[in-house]
């Protein structure tokens, strides 16, 4: 198990709340990840 900062689950956050956080709407945050501005990481469910 790594001690690497954003390991936990607590550290991620919803499309919608890091919409909210950017002051973005989520399609603007889709596109972001779609040319490789900001990571996106799939959870589970």
């Amino acid at each position: 198990m790594s001690d690497e900062p954003g390991d936990s689950p607590e550290a991620f956050l919803s499309a919608r709340a890091a919409a909210k956080l950017l002051g973005v709407k989520t399609s603007t945050l889709y596109a972001y990840v779609s040319r490789g501005q900001i990571q996106s990481v799939a959870g589970q469910g």
